[in-house]
């Protein structure tokens, strides 16, 4: 089996394929979107308007909903920095 004729199979397998799977990355993609949209769309109003935007921004029970659903594991510091709080209150979010 010659390389061209392999990579010509792989190619086409991968065009024949790709219709099934596509339904479930846009699905994803529309998810991973909607997650983190917001927070950027947050950011950069933060910047360009300080004086008009809240310095955290979403309600609580949205706020605290996002901090269960981002949490890792490891990375407390890193969520209570993205939510303006400490990691104590990090930690009593994820206990409840």
């Amino acid at each position: 089996m010659s390389v061209w004729f392999s990579e010509f199979h792989v190619r086409t397998l991968a065009e024949r394929i790709a219709p099934r799977i596509a339904p479930t990355v846009e699905v994803a993609l529309v998810a991973a979107i909607r997650a983190e949209l917001p927070r950027l769309l947050m950011d950069e109003l933060r910047i360009m308007l300080p004086d008009h935007t809240p310095k955290c921004g979403a309600r609580k029970g949205e706020r605290n909903a996002l901090i269960r659903a981002r949490y890792n594991g490891t990375n407390v510091s890193a969520l209570a920095r993205e939510f303006c709080l400490n990691e104590r209150q990090i930690y009593r979010i994820l206990k409840t």
